[in-house]
């Protein structure tokens, strides 16, 4: 073998171990990219409003059984989601249109029977728990309008959601 040869495959086993590392590391418990777990923002939320444990019981109680009756709607959703994704730039318009109007149909009904859910839970909760659960509420979808509005503006600067600037 050659100097040339050998460095090669020296760079490429280094590339390797370096690539199976990064993915070791990012697969490790408590690894996140930035972004929580549903169960750990339920469990902050849980320590925000400091509920018992039979509250916990009984929302998790309302959460699982809401997760099961809705499971064929969630599954429906996103088969729509991705099949309005593998339209994207085929130009077909028309079939685009009718899947939008079917996601937004199925999302309204999931939205109703969340806003039932969102009732059952705060029955559970006693009026203070339930002021700072409303708090947070609104202060949550403040964040989300400010993020909103934030893809919006990058989007009319011509900025993609990769951060790229389009051409």
């Amino acid at each position: 073998m050659n100097t040339r040869m050998i460095f090669r495959t020296a760079a490429a086993s280094v590339a390797a171990l370096a690539l199976a590392l990064t993915t070791t590391l990012y697969a490790q418990p408590g690894h996140r990219s930035g972004k929580m777990e549903r169960g750990e923002k339920m469990e902050k939320m849980a320590e925000k409003l400091n509920l018992t444990e039979q509250q916990k019981t009984q929302i998790k109680a309302l959460r699982d059984n809401f997760k099961k009756e809705h499971e064929a709607q969630l599954s429906e959703m996103k088969s729509l989601h991705e099949q309005m994704r593998g339209l994207k730039g085929s130009g077909d318009t028309e079939q685009a249109k009718q899947l939008r109007e079917k996601m937004k149909t199925a999302k309204q009904a999931l939205q109703t029977d969340r806003e039932k859910l969102q009732q059952q839970i705060s029955a559970l909760l006693t009026p203070e728990q339930r002021q700072q659960f409303e708090q947070h509420k609104a202060e949550r979808k403040e964040h989300h309008e400010q993020k909103k509005g934030e893809r919006k503006g990058k989007r009319q600067q011509g900025v993609t959601g990769e951060g790229k600037k389009i051409e």
